[in-house]
């Protein structure tokens, strides 16, 4: 391999050969900075598409480690009221079926009465896991079964929720207790 002198300007690809073409039969090159000798010419090609591979080899391996890598983290969606859900335990005859439930909630009791046409149903649930979870599960899942539902009120351990469908209204108190469970009241009457 030849060392170009202080003053030599090294042309890479297309321009170099449109330079050489014209300049091929005096064996030189002239550049403004110096001067390159092509004798050789097929070295200098091997050369540089050796140098050529070797850039472009690393250029690979270095963007295959600077690739981003975007990680989808599917979060599980939080869980709400269904209409039909399976709890466990025995709802009051009468019960309103259009309202939805906690899946897996522990009924602790549940009573009906009749108030001349109407009648009430009250129930109350026991659930395993936080009140934010279970708060906002009521209230989506209310919404989400076509019941026109609204906070009443809600602070950090309860909350107050009101749900109106056709002919029946309710009233769903979530209190969260001290030991990792949620308390819900569900009050509702039929008109």
């Amino acid at each position: 391999m030849r060392k170009l002198g202080a003053g030599s300007v090294l042309v890479v690809g297309a321009a170099f050969k449109a330079v050489v073409r014209d300049e091929e039969s005096l064996g030189c090159v002239r550049f403004a900075h110096g001067s390159a000798n092509i004798k050789g010419k097929g070295k200098m090609k091997k050369y540089l598409t050796f140098g050529l591979a070797i850039m472009l080899a690393c250029t690979v391996i270095l963007s295959a480690g600077c690739s981003s890598q975007k990680k989808t983290v599917k979060k599980d969606e939080p869980q709400v009221v269904e209409v039909g859900a399976k709890v466990n335990g025995t709802l009051a005859n009468g019960y309103p079926e259009e309202l939805p439930l906690w899946s897996g909630a522990t009924v602790k009791d549940s009573k009906d009465t009749k108030k001349g046409q109407s009648e009430a149903y009250e129930a109350e649930f026991l659930i395993k896991g936080t009140f934010d979870n279970i708060s906002y599960g009521y209230g989506k899942g209310l919404t989400d079964a076509g019941w026109d539902a609204q906070t009443i009120s809600q602070d950090k351990t309860s909350a107050l929720i009101s749900a109106t469908k056709d002919d029946v209204s309710a009233a769903i108190t979530i209190s969260g207790n001290s030991d990792g469970t949620v308390s819900v009241v569900v009050s509702a009457q039929k008109m």
